[in-house]
């Protein structure tokens, strides 16, 4: 029952606190976590003293000590009287860190007024103030001595002195006269000794006149050559003379010139013509009339002339048709090919079909070294008859005099110049017809039909396919669907936070907001920062939670708009403290005038180039993270032996990340650049990566900003890298097309790409992912089960259980499951009900409820335990009186396990799975090679990189197919190696290995699973 009565205790302890308060200097909160070099929290005790002070609002400090001991996770709070500003200058707190784990180091602050800070913001070093007679520190001496030059290394202004190298001085230096050859002159000095020097007696290149003949010594032998009057005179003794603009009658042989009647080159008169109006041929007349298209001219005997055939010629059916003989070609470039590689080669003329932009365009290479087939991968070359360039890659070395020619014999050049482009409806080239010719064709390389709607007539021919491929191929050469080895452990894109900043302020169970100088505000949808505290760190904006850095994450920081140059780190990750030196990732921004830089923050260090922003422009900022683990925190279990804080469990699991940032640059001006390409300004992978980071949207020392919105996508956990022939990889996006993706991965565990975004030809494609398959554990207790023994019975009592909660998702998880429930079978098992009236509840209680725990003393059952209490059942007997009657069910964790709940389990599979005793949980298996890659593919052989070293003794094995495992199985075995890099056998087109790594001890520890290395590579 409640009373309705003033608190007077509450209103005296009130009145307490406001006196003392009244006895007290204001203090300020020093609030952070202290870390170690290898990143965990630090434990131990702060020494803080200090000599005597007045501050800087006249508060008189006495000399004095304290020590404050780190809490969990090296948390740190202290609160210390401001002493920056005070009497006497330059007063510090001395700071002894001693840590639990020997180490010791000594530090300085200066605390400010402003009220909560941080360690990195209070930190000093002497001799940084501006006292001069402040102690220093060696650190200070040797920092302000380091920019000196020691005396032998000047120039000093009096005494003879030797120079060694270049200097360069920004003032002209004065000099005296020179008398050694070897002295200095000035500028003076050299005017005067060289103004005389060749003036009046030389011809200035410049241009100037002459006063007499110039004489040669020879006729020239050069275009640009001055010629002599001898040389001109006999150059024009065969030439017409030209008077008055008219060649004298006398030089014109005999005849009148007209329309019809030229001087023909060797001086005789005939009738003129040209080629676009010729009057005769071989003094046989042509017509008049002008030809249509495609009409050719013939003889017409009756008419003595040449004249238009109605009719005849090429029509557009003869040009539309194709002989793939008539576009062979050949030719002999002088382009040096006695290296193997890559090449480019000179041809004086492209011929028809003769491309360097066309997919799987190959040609033939002979006469000299080796005869080879080459796919061109680039070139000028564009079959219009032009000079041009053809690239490609040679395994053969040709020394000069080798010959370059079609791989087909022409049927492929044929093929590309018979497409056409449709216009009604309009769409993909298409081809009409192509003929190869009766006889035999020879073929070096694989022939692609590329086109379609095209006719290829064989009739009567016969095609040599030269070549260990597809002889040949009908269809673009292209796929957009790639079929996976393993099934994927996938999981669907989830937007697991979507914040659109439609409430002020921002909610507290999402976000943790430090603003001292309340800069940060919530207005009209955006989140509007408009400054800070000059001080990196101390004003931020951050998730409540933590990101694990696991699987595939998307973090869209939103659509964010500069109003100034600003300062800070949008979008950060963090391991510790936030502040640019800790940040694992982010978007570092910068002023630049009166715009601001953005530029990739990785490590604490800028990378990559920045992208200067444009007034007005919007910035969409994106971190992309793929890590090589799915999960990078093991399951934590718990029992009645090891409960909160002891459970089994939870162990970290180390991987690398890959991180992507990217940044697209919107101007609302052009909606062209909505669907931009984004730019990436940092794509690399982050070795032994944190699991858990703080994600800091805003560390803002002055930014001035506003921010749209903000998402946390999980993403589909695999990782897709394409690379165009000759370039690095980049990373590519899987998801749905809305989301801006360029691939997907289906049910079906196949790689598919969206068309707008189709694999170039010879792209290389690398996909990692985690398989899926069922989580298993089989585990006993050899104690228990020699404790169970009687008689015929062997001990050996099994169960199969199916984790709801907490979930066992991988099988170190079901290891862990496992020995939490066998943890509670080393106890008896005890189940019970207590009926007992309210009025005497067990240890006076007030109620009972499902979760309460009972200390269960029953000396006559033998029974002392402790249980929980899984059910309570309360009828009301005498309601006047208030009189209850309970009915308390209890069962201790051996009876029923309160720290699971379980499902069904699933029998549809076998259950086949190795067995391990307890004892050996967490010792059998060794790390997996989860970054093992294939480096490099050729026709014959694959490189492999592990990605570890083997351990001392132990090696990689490598087999045919996932099974038969260990030191006595040789039949799929690829081989065992010692080394991180090595090379096994190519055997085909598509082909599949296994890789564990293993010990030398007996038996071998291997991994537990294995990495699955797929190849679809053309031989």
């Amino acid at each position: 029952m409640f009373e309705a009565r003033r608190p007077a205790g509450w209103l005296f302890l009130l009145l307490l606190a406001l006196l003392a308060s009244a006895q007290t200097l204001p203090t300020t909160t020093i609030s952070d976590t202290v870390y170690r070099a290898d990143g965990s929290p630090a434990g131990g005790t702060l020494l803080i003293s200090w000599p005597e002070f007045t501050t800087a609002a006249q508060g008189a400090v006495a000399a004095g000590n304290t020590s404050v001991t780190l809490g969990a996770g090296g948390a740190l709070s202290v609160g210390l009287v401001p002493n920056a500003n005070a009497t006497p200058a330059n007063t510090v707190y001395t700071v002894v860190y001693q840590l639990n784990d020997g180490s010791v180091k000594t530090e300085y602050w200066v605390v400010p007024t402003t009220s909560p800070t941080t360690i990195s913001a209070v930190r000093t070093t002497l001799g940084a103030g501006n006292s001069a007679s402040q102690m220093a520190t060696e650190q200070y001496v040797n920092a302000a001595l380091a920019g000196k030059a020691n005396d032998a290394a000047v120039v000093h202004l009096g005494g003879p002195e030797t120079i060694v190298g270049t200097k360069q001085f920004s003032v002209s230096p004065g000099l005296p006269a020179p008398v050694n050859p070897s002295d200095a002159a000035t500028k003076e000095y050299v005017d005067n000794a060289t103004q005389n020097v060749g003036n009046g007696s030389y011809v200035s290149t410049a241009g100037s006149t002459m006063t007499g003949p110039l004489t040669l010594s020879g006729d020239p032998v050069a275009p640009e050559q001055a010629s002599t009057k001898n040389y001109v005179d006999l150059g024009l003794e065969g030439k017409a003379s030209l008077t008055a603009g008219l060649i004298p009658t006398g030089e014109l042989g005999t005849g009148t010139a007209n329309n019809s009647l030229c001087l023909h080159g060797d001086s005789s008169w005939g009738g003129c013509g040209s080629s676009s109006n010729a009057v005769s041929i071989q003094n046989v007349p042509v017509a008049t009339t002008t030809p249509t298209n495609n009409q050719v001219m013939t003889y017409v005997a009756s008419a003595g002339e040449y004249e238009p055939e109605a009719g005849g010629g090429v029509t557009a059916g003869m040009q539309a048709v194709k002989y793939a003989t008539d576009f062979s070609w050949s030719q002999s470039p002088a382009s040096n090919l006695s290296t193997t590689g890559p090449q480019t080669v000179n041809l004086a003329v492209c011929a028809t079909g003769v491309t360097g932009t066309e997919p799987w365009y190959y040609v033939y290479i002979s006469g000299t070294g080796a005869a080879e087939a080459v796919l061109v991968t680039g070139g000028t070359c564009a079959g219009n008859g032009q000079a041009g360039t053809l690239q490609f890659t040679t395994l053969n070395a040709h020394s000069s005099g080798y010959t370059i020619t079609s791989a087909s014999g022409g049927l492929q050049e044929a093929l590309i110049a018979a497409r056409f482009v449709a216009s009604n409806p309009s769409g993909p080239s298409q081809s009409g017809k192509v003929i190869v010719p009766p006889g035999e064709l020879q073929a070096y390389a694989r022939i692609s039909v590329r086109a379609s709607n095209v006719t290829v007539d064989f009739s009567g021919s016969i095609i040599d396919c030269n070549m260990l491929d597809t002889c040949i191929f009908a269809g673009d050469g292209l796929t957009l669907k790639f079929y996976l080895s393993q099934t994927p452990f996938i999981k669907t894109n989830t937007t697991l936070f979507d914040e659109e900043y439609l409430i002020s302020p921002l909610e507290p169970a999402l976000w943790n907001v430090i603003d001292p100088s309340s800069v940060v505000s919530v207005n009209g949808g955006e989140l509007q920062i408009v400054g800070g505290t000059g001080v990196d760190g101390t004003t931020s904006v951050q998730f409540a939670e933590k990101v694990e850095l696991s699987g595939a994450l998307i973090i869209e920081h939103g659509d964010v708009i500069f109003s100034a140059a600003s300062t800070g780190v949008l979008g950060g990750l963090y391991p510790g403290a936030v502040s640019i030196a800790g940040c694992l990732a982010g978007f570092q921004v910068k002023p630049n005038g009166a715009q601001s830089n953005i530029q990739a923050l990785v490590n604490g260090v800028s990378a990559g180039s920045p992208i200067t922003t444009t007034a007005g422009h919007h910035y969409l900022l994106t971190t992309r993270l793929y890590s090589q683990e799915i999960y990078r925190l093991q399951q934590i279990f718990h029992s009645s032996f090891h409960p909160a804080g002891g459970g089994f469990g939870g162990t970290e699991i180390a991987a690398d990340v890959r991180i992507v940032l990217q940044l697209q640059d919107i101007d609302p001006a052009n909606p062209g650049t909505e669907v931009a390409p984004a730019t990436v300004l940092y794509d690399g992978v982050i070795s032994a990566a944190p699991d858990f980071c703080t994600c800091a949207l805003v560390n803002s020392a002055n930014m001035q900003c506003a921010i749209a919105f903000t998402r946390l996508i999980q993403a589909v956990d695999a990782e897709v890298r394409s690379a165009l022939p000759g370039q690095g990889y980049i990373t590519q996006m899987v998801g749905t097309l809305e989301e801006g993706a360029e691939c997907e991965i289906t049910s079906s565990s196949a790689l598919e790409f969206y068309p707008q975004y189709a694999p170039a030809a010879n792209q290389l494609i690398e996909v990692h992912y985690r398989s899926l398959g069922h989580a298993l554990a089989r585990i006993t207790n050899p104690a228990r089960v020699a404790a169970q023994q009687r008689g015929i019975d062997n001990g050996l009592h099994g169960a199969v259980r199916h984790p709801k909660e907490p979930p066992a998702r991988t099988d170190a998880d079901c290891e862990m499951a496992a020995l939490a429930l066998l943890d509670d079978t080393t106890g008896l098992a005890w189940t019970g009900e207590y009926d007992v009236w309210s009025d005497f509840l067990p240890g006076g209680a007030v109620d009972v409820f499902p979760g309460d725990e009972l200390n269960i003393a029953v000396p006559t059952r033998g029974a002392t335990f402790s249980a929980i209490v899984n059910e309570v059942e309360i009828t009301l007997n005498n309601p006047e009186g208030e009189h209850f009657s309970y009915k308390i069910k209890f069962a201790n964790d051996a009876a029923k396990a309160v720290a699971f709940e379980f499902e069904a389990a699933k029998g549809t599979t076998s259950l086949f799975v190795n067995q391990y005793t307890n004892a050996q949980v967490g010792e059998t298996y060794l790390a997996d090679l989860t970054a093992a890659q294939i480096t490099e593919v050729t026709s014959t052989t694959v490189s492999v990189d592990a990605g570890l070293a083997p351990v001392s003794g132990g090696g990689i094995e490598v087999r045919w197919s996932d099974a038969g495992w260990g030191p006595g199985n040789n039949r799929n075995l690829v081989g065992r190696f010692t080394t991180q890099a090595f090379t096994i056998p190519r055997l085909s087109k598509v082909q599949d290995c296994y890789l564990q790594q293993y010990d030398n001890s007996v038996p071998p520890k291997y991994s537990r699973y294995s990495a699955a290395l797929h190849i679809d590579y053309p031989l």
